[in-house]
């Protein structure tokens, strides 16, 4: 009995040294290899996962920076500025220069029509003139008699008297005496004289010692500056703009500005 069951001892010792080494062993040595494997395959998916990701913000969260400029450049952009602001202050000359030579071109010529007037054209032109001026009740008196004064006018309470010279030489005293003259007659507060040419120092003279206004021909070039130059350039514009039809009856067609001083 203690034989078998020494044999027994031994035929157990036998199979379990048998067990581990053939199977157990194995089958842990496979667990162990098969868990590093899954371990190092999940690394990996992680890692491609990662790399496959790309982090993105919004175009309007952030702004590209500049890089810093350098001074050659900056003395390039600030010449180039220079140049530019060269550019535009010749322009701004130009446009000044051409609309000098403009308004000088209609000025030269409404004072050579002026010297083109008679006598009783350029009385109504200065009538016209004042009225343009502010001046109301304008009247233009009678060709013959009218005792010194052409035009007669008042202003607010003032009232006055306008003798009229259209000469081709400057104005002497005898107009400055008719003048003078005339105030009385017509009792106005202010006699003027107008005239397209200049005074004399004589009748200069007489005017101040008298109380008599003179409106030389540079009052009457301040004048079409101010007043005839925008209406000759508003009525130009206008026929600039107007659009070419040979039918008169166009619809829609506007009546150009009419030029007050064509009527002289």
């Amino acid at each position: 009995m203690d034989n078998l069951l020494g044999c027994l001892g031994i035929v157990l010792i036998v199979f379990l040294f048998i067990y581990y080494w053939y199977v157990a062993i194995p089958i842990s040595l496979v667990l162990v290899i098969l868990t590093i494997w899954l371990i190092k395959r999940r690394k990996a998916k992680q890692k491609e996962t990662s790399q496959d990701f790309v982090y993105t913000t919004p175009a309007s969260a952030f702004r590209p920076v500049k890089q810093k400029a350098s001074k050659e450049d900056l003395n390039d952009e600030i010449s180039n500025l220079e140049k530019k602001i060269k550019e535009l202050k010749n322009e701004q000359q130009d446009l000044i220069r051409t609309n000098k030579d403009a308004v000088s071109i209609i000025v030269n010529k409404e004072i050579k029509r002026i010297d083109k007037l008679n006598g009783r054209e350029f009385e109504k032109y200065s009538g016209r003139m004042l009225e343009k001026l502010g001046f109301e009740e304008v009247n233009v008196t009678i060709s013959s008699g009218d005792q010194g004064i052409d035009v007669l006018a008042k202003m607010g309470k003032t009232s006055y008297g306008f003798q009229c010279k259209h000469y081709s030489s400057p104005v002497g005293n005898k107009a400055l005496q008719e003048a003078i003259s005339g105030k009385e007659f017509y009792k106005v507060d202010k006699a003027v004289v107008i005239t397209n040419n200049y005074f004399t120092p004589s009748a200069i003279a007489l005017a101040q010692e008298a109380g008599i206004d003179t409106w030389n021909r540079d009052t009457l070039i301040d004048f079409v500056h101010d007043q005839v130059v925008p209406e000759t350039a508003n009525k130009e514009q206008h026929e600039s703009q107007s659009p070419v039809s040979n039918n008169d009856s166009q619809v829609g067609a506007t009546e150009p500005p009419k030029n007050e001083w064509a009527d002289f």
